[in-house]
Parts: structure tokens; C-alpha cells; sequence
């Protein structure tokens, strides 16, 4: 009798335990959504918490959205900046199964200058599986003359001459002052810049827009020029 008593406890402490945690979730979502709602309004922006602008840009075949199952854009935020088109929007996709499921929650920013002509090319911050999967054949773009930036970075595109033209030292020391850990994949008009959550909690969010703004202009008046 003892032995089913803890037991009944056992269980119904870990469903306490689930249920609390599955609460805690629901509410820290909801308090993040009625912070960005206020930050888009404050600022003229259209906000939509389905995120339905973000369909074109998850069609638009960038790789990000090609990752894992169970995507899922939601708090939408839509406006613009001069003549930059602003889409930005949380978005998750679950990788792995069972005991390895692993859900990965981004912001990400898409953002599009009408005329402009990036090459292709991923930009995000160098980390161990670059570093493995460079063992097996894996290359990424790297610059003698800037040996930091080759080390912190993992630069790629299907076609490397037009890349390495566009990162030229000026574009190169932009990317090394930063700070925030932001990841980057463009192509032709359009270009998406994204991060973990952390990167862009609401009090910060304006601080995440400007810096893909600056990232955007940075890159457009290159490719512009070039």
C-alpha cells in the first residue's frame, strides 16, 4: 500500500510538474506577444500575432525555412523603412525525435529593397558542427587578410566570387563590431536576419530592427555599387 501511495504521488507530482511548466510557457508566449503588439503600435507598424506576412518569405526559399518540422510563424510585425519592405516574425521548427526533439525559437527579420542584387549567400557565427563537417570536406569562405572574421564566421553561397566581392573590408569590419549574435541569409532582393529570442526580447526589440537595418543598407549599397 505504501509502495502504490508513492507512486501515486510520484505521478502526480511530475503531471503538476508538466502542467506547470506547459503554463508558465503559455503565459511567458502571451506576455511576449502583448510586448511586441505595443512596440509595433508605438511605432506605426501593422502587427498581426498568425504572422501571415511571414508566408512569402518562409516561400522564398531560404534554407532557414527549409530546417526541421512543426514550423510555426506567429507575432507579425509588417511596415517599412524608406524603401525597405519590413516583415518580422517569431518563428520555431522542431528538429530530432523522442528523447532528441528539440525545439529552436528564432526572431527573425525579412527585409526587402526593390532593385537590389545580393548574391546568395549564409552568414551565421562559427560553431562546433562547422568545424566538424569541415573535417569531412565542408568549406566555408574565408579571407586571409581578416583572419578574426574568418574564425568567427561561417560564410557560404552556391556561387563564391560575387560573395567574396560583396565583403569587402568595409562590410567585414561591420560584421566584426557587432555584438549581437545575428545570422544572415539573402538572395537577389530580399534578405532575412534572425537570432535566438534572447537577441531581441521586447525592450530590445528596436535595438534587433536597427541592426538589421543597418545590416540591410550595408549590403544593399555593395551590391548596388557593385
Amino acid at each position: 500500500m505504501a509502495t502504490a501511495a508513492w507512486i501515486t504521488l510520484a505521478v502526480l507530482g511530475v503531471g503538476g510538474l508538466i502542467f506547470g511548466l506547459i503554463t508558465l510557457s503559455v503565459y511567458l508566449d502571451r506576455r511576449r506577444e502583448a510586448a511586441i503588439q505595443a512596440f509595433a503600435e508605438s511605432q506605426g507598424y501593422a502587427f498581426d500575432p498568425k504572422a501571415k506576412g511571414a508566408r512569402p518569405w518562409r516561400d522564398a526559399g531560404f534554407e532557414l525555412f527549409e530546417r526541421g518540422s512543426a514550423r510555426k510563424a506567429v507575432n507579425g510585425i509588417s511596415g517599412a523603412a524608406g524603401d525597405v519592405e519590413i516583415e518580422a516574425f517569431d518563428y520555431r521548427y522542431t528538429t530530432g525525435s523522442g528523447d532528441d526533439t528539440q525545439t529552436h525559437n528564432l526572431a527573425v527579420v525579412g527585409l526587402r529593397v526593390p532593385g537590389a542584387g545580393l548574391p546568395a549567400f549564409s552568414l551565421q557565427r562559427e560553431h562546433l558542427g562547422h568545424k566538424i563537417a569541415s573535417v569531412f570536406g565542408a568549406k566555408d569562405f574565408d579571407f586571409e587578410a581578416h583572419p578574426d572574421f574568418s574564425k568567427r564566421f561561417h560564410l557560404r553561397g552556391p556561387k563564391e566570387e560575387p560573395v567574396r566581392r560583396l565583403f569587402d573590408a568595409g562590410l567585414i569590419a561591420h560584421f566584426e563590431a557587432m555584438t549581437a549574435k545575428l545570422a544572415v541569409q539573402a538572395k537577389g532582393e530580399r534578405l532575412i536576419v534572425f537570432a535566438g529570442k534572447s537577441a531581441s526580447k521586447p525592450e530590445r526589440y528596436a535595438a534587433f530592427l536597427d541592426e538589421a537595418l543597418g545590416l540591410v543598407l550595408e549590403l544593399t549599397q555593395r551590391s548596388t555599387r557593385g
